[in-house]
């Protein structure tokens, strides 16, 4: 079948199509292994079965991924030719070679429907930063048949050499965010060969520098940079600013908890029920969609009295628990010092009481990070080394002291046993080698007792 390469020819979109979940089919290939294929629908009624490889897991991993790009409507390019012969529709010739910035730009088109903000942001960095690095590397390289696995080799090491500002602190990217980088191209390449703008996938050639055991991070944070943290969190806040975070509660929820900032930022009211934090996808009272990570985040809190503690400190007077309180002058005559700026409240020529003024007026809102509050509670309390995930690892941490399992330590944060072992605990071989020396001290001799068999005789 001849493929349509011409994205100008527009179809319609399919508001009755619901693609129900993506099937998989086993048959025999040659030599009596085994061969998947998936098998789907089209809007137009057609049955498509393409290939999806030998291994059982990888081809349900691709019909789950086949089945969200089903219902974003995104159609690669064997399915888009099929759609637009049983329209009807006309099929213009090839358009001319496509180049690289062009093929990055209908990536980004492609994999932004239907993402959250967070997700789009990251994603439109990544991929300006792909060009970028492409650009520096490469600058002959404008044609995407020209794509090789040495120009893709000649991007990781420019990214490696690039000296990058990470939460205050300039270093040198790890192999893993150069790894994310690699990843991120054998996704856009993987794509482009789907939609035949590409014969081969020049990035299957490229390894990842990381294996998935090593992905683990080698720092748990010890007690005393904690203790550091919370003296800071301590202090009295400076009430003279527009704008507060409950950033103490907030921290010392991530730590009781182990949950991630995303889940912890998104609590609400509702969300407790019998003492219990129910983890769900649900609408905010923002209209902000949030979604789990994973089927294991999506679990359901037994809440601590530490946890109750931190809970009733917060007023309700918002439908989010930590709230942002957001404070401002609404009619004031106080004259504007410089264009952006008001006279604090502090300094009031009108000597009112800052907080009785009936020009001030708060707002509360859902706060969407936190992370420039938290870099400058690091440099305060000299812990620059810290990270805000690393919360949730020291807290896995603990669990695993008290004689919790993976399984069981994985359960309370939200991730798998297999997650747990090899990103969350990097004491994993040292811990496994106490508990095997604790276990075999307490088995006594293994061996027959010479010595009764000597008494014997």
């Amino acid at each position: 079948m001849k493929h349509i390469h011409n994205k100008d020819i527009e179809i319609p979109w399919f508001n009755d199509y619901h693609p129900r979940k993506v099937g998989v089919i086993k048959k025999t290939g040659r030599g009596g292994k085994p061969l998947y294929r998936l098998r789907f629908r089209l809007p137009t009624g057609e049955e498509c079965n393409p290939k999806a490889g030998t291994n059982a897991d990888e081809a349900h991993r691709f019909a789950r991924s086949t089945h969200h790009r089903l219902i974003r409507q995104d159609w690669t390019a064997e399915e888009r030719s099929k759609i637009i012969q049983a329209l009807g529709l006309d099929q213009e010739p090839e358009p001319d070679r496509l180049s690289l910035q062009d093929s990055l730009e209908l990536f980004q088109t492609s994999v932004l429907r239907g993402v959250t903000d967070n997700t789009a942001r990251s994603t439109t960095s990544l991929l300006k930063q792909i060009g970028e690095l492409f650009a520096r590397a490469c600058p002959d390289l404008h044609d995407l048949d020209d794509l090789t696995p040495e120009a893709i080799e000649a991007v990781l090491n420019i990214k490696k050499q690039m000296p990058i500002r990470r939460q205050g602190v300039e270093t040198v990217p790890d192999d893993i965010s150069v790894d994310n980088l690699l990843r991120m191209i054998r996704r856009w390449c993987k794509w482009l060969v789907e939609r035949d703008k590409l014969a081969k996938d020049p990035a299957l050639r490229v390894k990842y520098l990381c294996s998935g055991g090593q992905k683990a991070r080698t720092v748990v944070p010890h007690d005393t940079k904690i203790l550091r943290i919370y003296e800071e969190l301590s202090k009295p806040e400076d009430r003279s600013k527009s704008s507060s975070s409950p950033l103490r509660s907030i921290i010392e929820f991530l730590i009781e908890t182990g949950a991630r900032r995303s889940e912890v930022l998104c609590l609400e009211w509702t969300d407790i029920e019998d003492g219990r934090w129910h983890i769900r996808e649900k609408v905010c009272a923002d209209g902000y969609r949030f979604t789990p990570k994973s089927s294991k985040s999506t679990r359901c809190y037994v809440l601590t009295d530490e946890m109750r503690e931190i809970l009733e400190r917060q007023p309700k007077v918002s439908p989010f628990v930590f709230p942002k309180q957001q404070v401002r002058l609404v009619g004031c005559p106080v004259k504007r010092v410089r264009p952006g700026k008001t006279v604090s409240c502090g300094t009031c020529p009108l000597e009112r009481n800052r907080f009785s003024c009936e020009f001030r007026t708060v707002t509360y809102s859902r706060i969407s990070s936190i992370d420039t509050a938290w870099t400058n509670l690091r440099k305060k309390a000299d812990a620059l080394d810290i990270t805000l995930h690393d919360l949730r690892r020291y807290a896995n941490e603990k669990l695993l002291q008290q004689g919790l399992s993976y399984a069981e330590a994985g359960a309370i944060i939200g991730n798998s046993a297999v997650v747990n072992r090899k990103h969350y605990d990097p004491h994993r071989d040292q811990r496994l080698h106490d508990q095997a020396t604790q276990k075999r001290l307490q088995m006594g001799r293994l061996g027959p007792d010479f010595s009764v068999s000597s008494e014997k005789k």
